[in-house]
């Protein structure tokens, strides 16, 4: 239950070290995200179930910080090396050439063979994602628990 925000926060600690920073189309989303949650949930906030008398930050500021952290995440994870989390063109083409006896060859028109390689990409896409997305999110752990490894955890000493 706690794998999320320590992960997110040491993702924020990680980025600003290594100076990574959200891309423009990752901010641009992220006033979008802003926007969207402002007009559906104006004002939220809620009590801290801990201490009911306080009152926990605007729930948007906590949606907008928690998907921050995971596009940080993602842009420290690509810098580092590990796979895509999507199914690229190259993955398909392999799949489908390991396969062409389920599939059966391409058309030689032109136009026909788009048609058909659109369909044929589209369920070599839907049919690998699956496979993909556990690989990566086992890369990602992996990383992040060498990252959990390597930060430096500071102790409060007691001031005399």
């Amino acid at each position: 239950m706690l794998d999320r925000p320590v992960a997110r926060e040491l993702a924020f600690q990680v980025a600003k070290a290594q100076q990574v920073t959200l891309a423009s189309e990752q901010q641009e989303q992220l006033k979008a995200m802003r926007a969207s949650l402002e007009q559906s949930q104006p004002g939220v906030t809620y009590l801290d179930p801990a201490d009911p008398s306080r009152l926990v930050p605007d729930k948007v500021e906590f949606e907008l910080r928690d998907a921050a952290g995971q596009m940080l995440q993602a842009n420290l994870a690509a810098k580092a090396g590990l796979p895509s989390p999507f199914v690229d063109s190259e993955r398909v083409q392999q799949y489908y050439a390991g396969h062409k006896t389920e599939y059966g060859e391409l058309p030689t028109v032109p136009a026909d063979r788009d048609a058909a390689w659109r369909k044929l990409d589209a369920e070599i896409r839907a049919k690998l994602s699956p496979q993909v997305q556990a690989e990566y999110k086992a890369a990602l752990r992996a990383y992040l628990d060498q990252l959990k490894g390597a930060a430096q955890i500071v102790k409060a000493t007691p001031t005399s």
